[in-house]
């Protein structure tokens, strides 16, 4: 006969003082802290799962919130209630799904001027989750409490850090105003490098471009599916424009160099405009027949801007 030996398994030390607070009349924000730290060495200990972790964290959070800034007895009750599911949650190991009525993303909260540093100060742990639709593999969307939010943002605490953020972003904007400035001022004598002698033909310049063309063609092979065929000075007209005028901007001119010089600096895309319709212009000045491509080129960029 087999006996049967009781093992007995010692409870998670997060796990045994939340217990406790379940049946505390008072919770402390020592207390929480308390909690938070027990959780966290639970997790590195791997006693205690992340997703109870969790559920301890958002109580913590819920309790906080009471502690901070609830300021009726709906936002009280109503933050208690969560505070209570979580705490069972951690306690039992279930998963009841918070209902709440409405919440808020990061990226909505975000456009009501909130930052991740914030949120995290403020707000803590996402009062729920939601399965992310668009990737299977993507984290979970963490979803806040309107509520929560709102009674967050009418706190004195919320409301001078939402004074200073107001200042540091517009000084932030107007330096990066300033930038941009300077770095246009720079470009204004500048005119690209476009050493093409004054005997080439344009004749000669497209046989160049269908070199160059082809030579591209050989560096990356043509899939089953890919119709392009060799360039040549027979091709179709309207292709032989545009694959001129990009050789011309790529492998002529200083272009490349250029947009290479400008790389991180503030106000690249005005800089790069800039740099593009002069190039283009250059183009059309030295061979007035490739025009009619460089306007379409430039409308077509900005189509796309």
């Amino acid at each position: 006969m087999t006996k049967t030996v009781a093992i007995n398994v010692e409870e998670p030390a997060g796990v045994a003082l939340a217990r406790k607070l379940a049946d505390a009349e008072d919770v402390s924000g020592q207390d929480l802290l308390d909690l938070e730290e027990l959780l966290r060495s639970d997790v590195d200990s791997r006693t205690l799962d992340m997703s109870r972790a969790l559920a301890g964290f958002r109580y913590s959070d819920a309790v906080w919130h009471i502690i901070r800034y609830s300021s009726t007895d709906v936002s009280r009750d109503r933050q208690w209630s969560k505070a209570k599911i979580n705490l069972a949650h951690l306690i039992t190991a279930t998963a009841p799904r918070i209902q709440l009525e409405s919440c808020w993303t990061k990226t909505q909260l975000k456009e009501r001027g909130w930052t991740e540093t914030a949120i995290t100060e403020f707000l803590g742990q996402p009062d729920t989750n939601s399965p992310n639709r668009m990737s299977r593999g993507a984290a979970p969307i963490c979803l806040y409490d309107t509520v929560r939010v709102e009674e967050v943002e009418q706190s004195e605490e919320y409301q001078i850090w939402a004074a200073k953020s107001a200042v540091r972003k517009a000084r932030s904007k107007a330096s990066a105003e300033r930038s941009r400035e300077r770095l246009l001022e720079s470009l204004e004598s500048w005119q690209p490098s476009f050493p093409v002698g004054d005997n080439t033909t344009l004749d000669d310049v497209i046989a160049a471009a269908c070199d160059s063309y082809n030579e591209r063609l050989l560096l990356f092979p043509r899939g089953r599916d890919d119709e392009r065929s060799d360039a040549s000075p027979r091709s179709d007209e309207k292709f032989l424009r545009r694959i001129t005028v990009n050789y011309l901007r790529h492998n002529v001119s200083d272009y490349e160099a250029m947009l290479k010089s400008l790389h991180g600096k503030v106000g690249i895309n005005d800089a790069v405009d800039l740099v593009r319709e002069r190039v283009y212009d250059a183009i059309a000045d030295r061979f007035p027949d490739l025009a009619g491509e460089c306007q379409v080129q430039m409308h077509d960029r900005a189509m796309r801007a």
